[in-house]
């Protein structure tokens, strides 16, 4: 299994209270939410180990965690590891862990407190 399949079915599974539907195309991996929002992740297939976690909001916010350099977060303790809170402009240190997985399911359970989908009885 590669690494988006096992990412896709992580989504399905134990995040299945906010996950519609995931599909990969084109070496991406789109997560439908149940607001109507998405998460794209992308795996770097020329940079060893380079990914990026991005949630498109409802309300025009993003959330990204991402390890490809950029030049705005060089002075954050955890360069090149960063995360875009609200906005494109805001970038932070990141919360979330540095390995692939691991960092996926913190990322989707940052996704899912946001969300608060009402419980099923």
């Amino acid at each position: 299994m590669n690494k988006l399949e096992n990412l896709k079915s992580i989504a399905e599974i134990e995040f299945k209270e906010i996950v519609k539907h995931a599909y990969i195309k084109n070496y991406k991996l789109r997560i439908i939410l149940i607001d109507g929002s998405f998460i794209e992740v992308v795996i770097s297939q020329k940079l060893k180990n380079k990914f990026s976690f991005h949630w498109e909001c409802l309300d025009n916010c993003i959330y990204r965690y991402d390890n490809f350099p950029d030049k705005k977060a060089r002075k954050l303790k955890t360069f090149p590891y960063h995360f875009h809170n609200g906005n494109q402009e805001n970038i932070v240190e990141s919360q979330f862990s540095k390995e692939i997985v691991e960092g996926f399911r913190e990322f989707l359970t940052f996704v899912s407190e946001k969300i608060k989908p009402e419980k099923q009885e």
